[in-house]
């Protein structure tokens, strides 16, 4: 709808998400955690990542505060501490290596640490995924139209 291409993973991906990801897994992208139990997961799916030859991400779910939904009252904060802090910060790590990030929360009007972090760090957080999908398309118009200008 936006035009933008969402190219599925290549083979060396692929294989990397192979081992962290079960086996029903679409093998595509979007890639999706097949509601994965394992809260390391969505942090193992960055890392796999990292390398992929991709100009942008859009990050849906699991990076707010809605993310200690299944987390016990006592044990909410250290979820946020060793599980939720460190996977912000390789998303944060993963923008600050050159690749364009889009957030996709579910609660809005979040004043969670985690949406705090990502808002210091000038990735854009959307609450709506649509919305990302259109900001991330109108980025590229932008750099499209620019690459173009300067152009002799």
């Amino acid at each position: 709808k936006y035009g933008i291409e969402v190219p599925p993973p290549p083979p060396n991906i692929i294989e990397k998400l192979n081992e962290i990801l079960p086996s029903y897994w679409s093998r595509g992208n979007p890639i999706d955690t097949v509601a994965s139990i394992d809260q390391s997961v969505d942090s193992k799916i960055i890392d796999a990542i990292e390398d992929w030859d991709v100009g942008g991400v859009i990050i849906q779910g699991g990076i707010d505060a809605y993310a200690k939904r299944f987390v016990g009252p006592p044990w909410r904060k250290v979820f946020e501490n060793s599980i939720l802090i460190p996977y912000i910060k390789k998303i944060i790590e993963l923008s600050k290596r050159g690749k364009t990030v889009f957030g996709v929360a579910f609660k809005p009007l979040d004043r969670s640490k985690p949406i705090k972090l990502f808002r210091k760090n000038k990735i854009p957080i959307y609450f709506i995924p649509e919305e990302a999908v259109k900001a991330y398309s109108k980025l590229i118009e932008y750099k499209s139209v620019k690459e173009t200008k300067e152009k002799p």
